[in-house]
């Protein structure tokens, strides 16, 4: 099973309107390895380079939650309750 992906790219706030979107697809067993997420990321955004990348998801507060560890991107999944996981 895998995992699909919706990301946006934001160049100055997230409060603008995103630069580029971007959807994938995550194997489960990769879904959880922030090292490889941001990997991808700079895959599929190929003008931002994997150390310029900060990822975050918006929980259901409303509020952007940066994501830096597996740690976190496990947490932000087990909140994700929709068919599409969105990073910012």
């Amino acid at each position: 099973m895998s995992l699909t992906v919706k990301a946006f790219l934001y160049r100055r706030s997230w409060k603008e309107e995103p630069t580029e979107i971007r959807r994938f697809s995550l194997d489960q067993d990769v879904s959880t390895s922030y090292s490889y997420l941001v990997q991808k990321l700079a895959q599929v955004f190929p003008s931002v380079s994997a150390e310029e990348i900060i990822l975050s998801w918006e929980d259901a507060e409303g509020d952007y939650v940066n994501i830096s560890s597996d740690e976190e991107l496990v947490e932000a999944l087990d909140q994700f309750d929709g068919s599409i996981f969105k990073f910012t």
